[in-house]
Parts: structure tokens; C-alpha cells; sequence
């Protein structure tokens, strides 16, 4: 998942085309092109998925890595709006982020605002939200063992509140055992870790985050794909 200058978002998109990216429009909670699947029911549930991903699919733009890469087709790079994110290193301090050439690592308390920001201003509970709830409590908060203060010092009353109440500080807490088991469970293919990753507005580059498959892939290339730098995982 890339995050992107709003300013910067179409340069930064038109780079990956440029690169050989593939456009894939389908929702993002769509594995695969709806137009895939003939069945009635299919295309029915592909409706209902989209529709309840139409915020993040209205501030991102989806492709598919290039044909040479050999990365399965089910496989596909986000393109995420900043605004939508709330995460930018303009609006951070610079030691919230730890810096390696092109590549910036967010503290973990700084993705962890971000997600619970994106969570607050969603207009209803759907599968994206859960989504964002599984990554901010379940490996964020559950398996980083972070503080239940971690966003105290958040202005946003409504982060706090949120915040509070999905780990029930007030209320005895919840199991971090159980709920960082709960993230195997849901399964993934890629590094330890999911989220937002700031562009830097100077470089103009996108950071990516994505599996093994996709990382391999970018290093074989000589040169890397002018603006595409990659990141695996926020600062622990």
C-alpha cells in the first residue's frame, strides 16, 4: 500500500504506469476483477463489497504489478490519497519517522493515529472498518504490547474516545493474547506488518509496502523504477 501527496497523487500515479503498472479499478475488497465471475450471487456479493470499501476506493487508484514481474495477478499495489491516510511527515515531527535513503519508517504510535483517525471519519461500520480496527488493535496495540495512553496526547476527542473503548481501558482491558491469535488467524502473505507510508514531498517518490513475491521483484530491477522506493514495516 502506497500513501501519496495529495498534491503529488497523480504524478506518483502516472510514474507506476509508466513503469508498466496495470490498471486495476475493481474495489479494493475485491481479490479479483468482478468481471471474473459469471454467477449471479458472485457478482451480487462483489457489489455488496464494494460498496462497503466505496471511501478508501474513492481516494485510492489500484494496479497490478507489470507482466514481467511474475507476481500473481491477484496481487495489486494501492495508491492511497494522504488526506485519506491522515498521515503526512509535514505533519509530524521528524522523529516520528526513522529515515533510510528514500524510505521512511512511521513510529508505531504514529500509524496506529493514523488508522484510528481513517476509522473515526468512516460514516458507518462496514468491512473496511474492520479492517482498520484488526491492524490498529490486533497487531498495533495487541501484539507491539503498546501503552493504553498511546493516544492520549491525540487532540481528537473522537480518536481518544474510540481508542478507549475498543480496548476497554476503562472497563478491564482486553486479552492481547487472544486478539494478536486473531491476526493469524485472518492470514497474510507479506511482512509482519500493514498501513500508511508518507511520500516525501521533496523526493516525490511513492514508498511501497507490499509481500515477499513483490519486494524480490522490485530489487531485481536495475534501475529500481524511477519514484518507487519500498518500506516493510513501521519503526517497532
Amino acid at each position: 500500500m502506497f500513501v501519496v501527496q495529495d498534491a503529488d497523487f497523480d504524478a506518483a500515479v502516472n510514474a507506476l504506469r509508466q513503469a508498466g503498472f496495470r490498471d486495476a479499478p475493481w474495489s479494493y475488497g475485491s481479490l479479483r476483477d468482478p468481471q471474473f465471475y459469471t454467477d449471479k450471487k458472485m457478482q451480487d456479493l462483489h457489489r455488496k463489497v464494494a460498496k462497503e470499501h466505496r471511501n478508501i476506493d474513492s481516494n485510492s487508484t489500484r494496479f497490478l504489478f507489470p507482466s514481467s514481474s511474475g507476481i500473481e495477478e491477484v496481487t495489486r499495489a494501492i495508491m492511497l490519497r494522504s488526506s485519506y491516510a491522515h498521515l503526512s511527515l509535514s505533519d509530524a515531527p521528524e522523529s516520528s519517522f526513522d529515515r533510510e535513503g528514500a524510505i521512511y519508517y512511521p513510529a508505531r504510535e504514529l500509524l496506529l493515529e493514523s488508522f484510528a483517525k481513517t476509522i473515526v471519519r468512516e460514516p458507518e461500520k462496514n468491512r473496511w472498518t474492520t479492517t482498520l480496527e484488526t491492524w490498529a488493535t490486533s497487531y498495533l496495540y495487541g501484539q507491539l504490547m503498546m501503552r493504553d495512553e498511546v493516544l492520549d496526547s491525540c487532540p481528537e476527542e473522537k480518536v481518544r474516545e474510540w481508542f478507549d473503548n475498543k480496548i476497554r481501558r476503562h472497563a478491564g482491558g482486553i486479552d492481547r493474547i487472544t486478539v494478536t491469535k486473531w491476526v493469524g488467524k485472518k492470514g497474510y502473505n507479506g511482512p509482519s506488518c500493514d498501513g500508511f507510508i508518507p511520500v516525501d514531498e521533496r523526493i516525490k517518490g511513492v514508498h511501497i509496502m507490499g509481500g515477499n513475491d513483490e519486494l524480490k521483484w522490485l530489487e531485481k530491477q536495475d534501475p529500481v523504477p524511477e519514484n518507487i522506493s519500498r518500506t516493510l514495516c513501521p519503526r517497532p
